[in-house]
């Protein structure tokens, strides 16, 4: 169980990692696209330490009708290994600008073994017209406002690092995701200028540090004196590190993101399931959002730094319990369909009645879905963009594909229910593991564990985030960075 690199983390990545390595010295945006136009630059991709993929970003001359355009073409593989399977992923971006610095189109494609998706993003006037489509499924289109990024956030990097700024001063810059339907403003900050052993070559090199709040995303890009990105790093999870293509290209299957990913406990619980409550002590979390409270865990200041999170796993009492239907009104974000989560499908919307048939009580209801999910879906490790009408034909995935098509049942259902991602841990296993699972209103909300088959999940389920690929992207600050220590665990 593991949360991949997925809906939108890797676009996002990709981005930032051309916004890094657009070539050029000077803050003039013609002198800018001169230099940059007719580069190359190859990067290899690290996953938590382990070389996983290579990357290619171009600067290539372009057209849009008649207007001069430059184009910045990124590809990028990646050789990943989840529960066992290996994984080939391939993920292409293209971001066109006019020469006057306007956007004009962001076009991303994701593909692998398991799935297949494609967004674009064209701007139009005064919005910019999305389209993406998942696999064979009709596309889907929405409209948004008009996005501010341009030519100049593209190389914001390189004509910050080559001025005269000093430690501490800061530039934005705007970044249009149309995996995640928004565009975002990120921040560049100079951190200092020093001398570094780069390839075995003493280079002296900028260091600005990289973050976008909104998703709780940060790290650093180094420059070199030439404006080209020689490393840049999100969290401490990805780096992307400048290569010769030979070099870039020497990736094998090596290392298995469920593993890489795990939180080591001293003494993990044999049985989480057996579990009532489960108090542990975390460090490593920065990002406030990250800690949520709710009705089943409360987050506290402990020592040192350190934080406590107490988690009761329980389900709703009998005289609490909701009927169907439900105030469609009050739950209107948590019955609606998404890109991801569609539950107005008529292959979803037929097995839901299908599984829930007639009964009106909500538990009774979600307790049918989370069993057939458990049952029916084969537990493989994927890497796909997780959507709820691709999983209902497949039937196959990890917790992500369990989760999402939970979610779309549950709603076609007319049972409010949502994503949430953090971390578990499984039976016999080493410590906490990301992972992916569905909580329910019934009356209150509970949180269910299809993947494991738990109706109530146990209290070493760890809310991080709740909601689509926005929230869970913020997961990445942490991955890496935690350290946990289980206090104290009391028994069903």
């Amino acid at each position: 169980m593991t949360i991949r690199p997925r809906r939108g983390t890797i676009g996002a990545l990709l981005s930032l990692a051309a916004a890094a390595a657009a070539r050029g010295a000077e803050p003039d945006l013609e002198s800018v696209i001169k230099s940059s136009l007719g580069q190359r630059h190859w990067y290899g991709v690290y996953v938590s330490g382990t070389k996983s993929g290579y990357a290619l970003i171009e600067c290539l001359e372009g057209k849009v009708g008649d207007r001069p355009a430059v184009v910045v073409d990124m590809k990028m593989r990646l050789k990943l290994v989840t529960m066992g399977q290996k994984q080939d992923v391939r993920v292409f971006e293209k971001r066109t600008y006019f020469r006057t610095g306007e956007l004009h189109e962001v076009a991303f494609r994701f593909k692998s073994d398991a799935s297949e998706m494609r967004a674009t993003a064209t701007v139009q006037g005064d919005k910019a017209l999305l389209s993406m489509q998942m696999g064979e499924l009709a596309p889907q289109t929405k409209e948004l406002p008009k996005p501010q990024e341009s030519l100049r956030d593209w190389a914001a990097a390189e004509w910050f690092a080559a001025s005269a700024s000093k430690p501490g001063e800061q530039v934005t810059f705007s970044l249009l995701e149309p995996m995640m339907l928004k565009e975002f403003q990120g921040t560049l900050t100079f951190k200092e200028r020093k001398e570094i052993i780069f390839n075995g070559v003493p280079t002296r090199v900028t260091v600005l540090g990289q973050r976008v709040a909104e998703l709780g995303m940060d790290g650093d890009v180094v420059v070199d004196a030439r404006g080209v990105a020689l490393e840049q790093t999100v969290g401490q999870m990805f780096v992307l590190r400048l290569e010769s293509e030979r070099q870039a290209k020497d990736v094998q299957y090596s290392g298995d993101l469920v593993r890489t990913g795990c939180v080591t406990l001293d003494k993990p619980p044999h049985n989480p399931a057996a579990l009532r409550s489960a108090k542990f002590e975390i460090r490593g979390i920065e990002d406030a959002a990250l800690l949520v409270n709710d009705n089943r865990q409360r987050w506290s200041e402990g020592k040192d730094g350190a934080r406590i999170v107490e988690v009761v796993a329980e389900g709703v009492p009998a005289q609490r319990l909701a009927r169907l239907p439900v105030d469609r009104a009050k739950f209107a974000a948590d019955l609606a369909p998404t890109m991801f989560v569609q539950c107005d499908e008529p292959a979803i919307k037929s097995l839901a009645a299908e599984i829930v048939g007639n009964e009106r009580d909500l538990w009774a209801a979600a307790r049918k879905i989370n069993a057939w999910v458990y049952k029916n879906v084969r537990k493989v490790g994927t890497a796909a963009m997780s959507n709820a009408a691709e999983v209902v034909k497949a039937r196959e995935g990890d917790c992500s594909e369990h989760t999402v098509l939970f979610v779309a049942l549950a709603r076609a259902a007319g049972i409010p229910a949502r994503e949430l991602a953090g971390v578990t841990a499984i039976e016999k296993g080493e410590g906490l593991y990301y992972h992916a699972w569905p909580e329910v209103w019934v009356g209150d909300w509970v949180a269910m564990d299809p993947t494991l088959g738990q109706e109530v999940a146990d209290p070493t389920h760890i809310v991080f985030a709740r909601g689509g690929a926005e929230s869970f992207y913020r997961i990445l600050s942490v991955f890496g960075r935690l350290r946990a220590r289980m206090v104290e665990s009391t028994s069903r």
